[in-house]
């Protein structure tokens, strides 16, 4: 029997060499459509940052937590129009509250504890605001975009798991802070 006519073995199989693919106009249009969305999401989520803040620094202790709630849901909710993805406020609630829920008590009880700072006149209303408005904004800032990039690839309400994000999410908390600490030295 000559090589030719022998059978192919595992280690001797004709390698499939990809061709490059050359962008066509439908791969081009569908990447700035992607990158225009990515960029709609990206403000939606800076703009919300600022209204979160904006809500830490309401001089009433959980009352601003209510106003963070509300805030985070527009998020969403404008999230889901950039993605054409149905808003429906009693889906996304839970998703919200069980996302914030990862982070775990700690954080609940800094959080708790920040906005009761709010009630001491003076240097406990100035500190509870600017922790809270930092923490508000840094959460919104996780929300955000742990939604748009569940949006993005395709995901929905009824597919978004907040137990599979919970790391990423508490990464993505500090990472907002950062910047509105950054962006705002006094915080």
């Amino acid at each position: 029997m000559s090589a030719k006519d022998q059978p192919e073995k595992a280690g001797n199989a004709p390698k499939h060499v990809e061709q490059p693919v050359e962008p066509n106009d439908a791969t081009v249009s569908a990447t700035k459509e992607n990158t225009d969305r990515i960029a709609t999401g990206d403000a939606i989520i800076h703009r919300n940052m600022l209204w979160s803040a904006g809500a830490g620094v309401l001089p009433f202790p959980l009352f601003d937590m209510l106003a963070l709630t509300g805030v985070q849901l527009k998020t969403i909710s404008e999230l889901c129009e950039v993605y054409e993805t149905p808003f429906r406020q009693e889906l996304f609630r839970p998703l919200v509250t069980s996302l914030i829920g990862t982070l775990g008590g700690s954080f609940a009880g800094e959080v708790v504890g920040s906005s009761i700072a709010k009630l001491v006149p003076g240097i406990g209303h100035l500190l509870g605001t600017a922790s809270m408005s930092a923490t508000f904004a840094g959460v919104t800032y996780a929300v955000g975009h742990l939604f748009r990039d569940h949006f993005e690839a395709g995901g929905t309400a009824a597919d978004f798991n907040p137990l599979r994000f919970k790391d990423s999410f508490k990464a993505k908390v500090q990472e907002g802070m950062a910047k509105v600490k950054s962006a705002v030295p006094a915080l």
